[in-house]
């Protein structure tokens, strides 16, 4: 009975640290960034932590037992190097088309509704368990609770207008079709496709942000811009994100958009002490609600996804 329990609960973390993981960087990355002035995100940064967290990936792949297994069908291979592009595209969507990236507060905003483009793909590629309304309103409450805390973001330039617009958009959509290919690929039985499928994914993120950084900065830049700390947060963070969506599906990955900041506005009111007010009360509410109906009717079912260290794809 005990060992049972013990396997139970180990399945459990298993399925779960990723996600956790993930919160607990993203929330403290802002705390990083002032101790390391270099460990800001970049286009070159994030090309290099993706590639690197790509071939980490093959590697312990390629050294596990799992080498004798035949490798999924191509078109898997391409799915999901389409829907990590999307995914890890979306947040930094604005370094890609404006010169530097947007206001922190303003992608936070943009990206508390990343949960309604995930439920509205997930209801298009039929992987919901819940209606469409249950899909929205948890996006919606955040975004409200966003714009109650934050100042709310200027409309005066259409390009980062439509960074705003395409960053949730495309992490909602490339999570759903992530997940949707984890499902797709774990019922038909082929196992291996789902190390290929985190690769693919990874590979296709540093590739896109690597002839990026190229294309607006050149190669003599790029060498000088490269920065380890970053590097190595950003290949943690896409890493992290890949193992979340294979885990636990769409929606509940999209949770992570409304527990970051929640976190992290209590890390502030820990650190500065403000003066709380009603608004700044009832944005936190509403995100911690949001955050925690996205985990606990997250429609995704997660017990198809397999806990395994190497099944990311």
């Amino acid at each position: 009975m005990a060992s049972e329990h013990d396997e139970e609960r180990g399945g459990w973390v298993a399925r779960w640290w990723p996600f956790v993981a993930l919160c607990l960087v993203g929330a403290s990355r802002w705390l990083l960034d002032d101790r390391w002035p270099d460990a800001g995100s970049t286009l070159v940064s994030r090309s290099a932590g993706c590639g690197t967290a790509a071939l980490l990936t093959l590697a312990a792949a390629a050294w596990s037992h799992r080498r004798g297994k035949s490798v999924g069908p191509e078109e898997s291979v391409w799915r999901n190097a389409f829907g990590g592009l999307l995914m890890l595209g979306g947040p930094a969507v604005a370094l890609i088309l404006l010169p530097r990236d947007i206001d922190s507060g303003a992608l936070m905003i943009a990206l508390s509704i990343t949960p309604v483009a995930a439920g509205v793909a997930s209801v298009a590629l039929g992987d919901a368990g819940e209606t469409l309304a249950g899909y929205l309103w948890p996006g919606l409450a955040a975004m409200a609770g966003m714009l109650l805390i934050l100042p709310q973001p200027s409309l005066a330039d259409p390009t980062a207008d439509l960074a705003m617009v395409l960053a949730p958009v495309m992490t909602g959509v490339g999570a759903a079709l992530l997940a949707h290919e984890s499902r797709r690929t774990d019922a038909s039985g082929q196992g291996s496709g789902a190390g290929s499928g985190a690769v693919a994914s990874l590979s296709a993120a540093a590739l896109v942000f690597g002839a990026a950084a190229l294309a607006r900065y050149g190669f003599a830049e790029v060498r000088v811009s490269f920065t380890v700390p970053a590097a190595v947060l950003d290949g943690l963070v896409a890493w992290l994100a890949v193992a979340t969506v294979r885990r636990l599906g769409a929606m509940r990955f999209s949770a992570n958009s409304s527990l970051v900041p929640f976190v992290v506005l209590l890390e502030g009111l820990v650190l500065m002490r403000p003066t709380l007010t009603k608004r700044l009360e009832i944005g936190l509410i509403l995100l911690l609600i949001a955050g925690t109906t996205l985990l606990v009717r997250g429609g995704d079912d997660p017990d198809d996804a397999d806990p395994s260290m190497l099944d990311l794809g």
